[in-house]
């Protein structure tokens, strides 16, 4: 099903030529995308979580999210993102580490626009389809398995491009400069990149290879020759992010997950509350210029 516009016209599908992605993928990318794999599977298992992010955020939850203990988009942030874009429906937007897709299709239901989703995790992949054919949008959602540093899309072929709390899980910070720049080559000029990311002071431990710090995101955006229009810090993630990683370690995740499974959620949330103090969720606008 495709949802009309509200001006009467219908939204395109998204057509092969539109796209000219194809799949690249090393060995290191199967290994990243394998312990994302694992990690969707763990958190589309667990109703706690939900439970416990629906009672932080509560009017602000946006229910159709995949459980996610370090997953801060709400409904204000999504909101935002379809706000800052200024999609129309003819309008083809790149998610850059789409995940399962929620974020990409509530766009899509919301503006009509069209979108693919970028990721190396196949299981997240597979869950965004799901999804888009569960909203009625999947001739507009399209998803690639690739390195966010090697799109595999044409030059400025995308009108916008959104990226949340996807970009800072890139190990190297100049890797992160990479997907940036990216992100900046398939956007025509005047398109617009809203990107919600983690600043961070110091190394902290993670679940996967160590990440380098990166306490601001400007430079990188300036030197993928971005024009930054606003950069601030995210409107209460501190205490959603203190209150919702304690509830985790309360929870009696054992009870609905195998013990691996449980075991990896709730050494994030650790993580998560030890690095409270030392990491910051900004949401970035930025615009390639004319």
């Amino acid at each position: 099903m495709v949802i009309p516009a509200e001006d009467g016209n219908r939204a395109p599908a998204l057509r092969g030529e539109d796209l000219d992605a194809v799949s690249r993928e090393t060995p290191d990318h199967r290994r990243i995308g394998s312990r994302w794999d694992a990690a969707h599977a763990r958190r589309a298992g667990s109703q706690t979580l939900r439970r416990v992010q629906r009672e932080v955020y509560g009017d602000d939850y946006f229910e159709d999210v995949v459980p996610n203990s370090f997953y801060h988009a709400t409904l204000s942030d999504l909101k935002r993102v379809a706000r800052e874009l200024r999609t129309s429906p003819r309008h083809i937007l790149v998610d850059l580490g789409c995940g399962s897709g929620a974020p990409a299709v509530w766009v899509i239901r919301e503006t009509c626009a069209r979108v693919i989703g970028v990721d190396l995790s196949g299981v997240g992949l597979e869950q965004a389809r799901e999804r888009a054919r569960a909203w009625g949008v999947q001739e507009r959602a399209r998803v690639v398995k690739s390195d966010l540093c090697a799109l595999g899309l044409k030059d400025a072929s995308c009108d916008g491009a959104m990226s949340l709390d996807a970009i800072d899980v890139i190990p190297r910070a100049a890797d992160r400069t990479a997907a940036i720049r990216e992100a900046a080559r398939v956007l025509k000029p005047g398109g617009r990149m809203v990107l919600a990311t983690w600043e961070q002071d110091r190394l902290s431990p993670t679940i996967g290879p160590p990440r380098d710090p990166v306490s601001d995101y400007r430079p990188m955006l300036l030197e993928a020759g971005f024009e930054v229009e606003t950069y601030i810090e995210s409107p209460d993630w501190k205490p959603r992010d203190r209150l919702v990683n304690e509830r985790i370690l309360q929870a009696e995740l054992r009870d609905e997950l195998d013990a691996d499974s449980a075991e990896a959620l709730l050494r994030v949330a650790r993580i998560s509350l030890d690095s409270l103090e030392s990491r910051r969720r900004v949401v970035a606008v930025a615009v390639r210029p004319i």
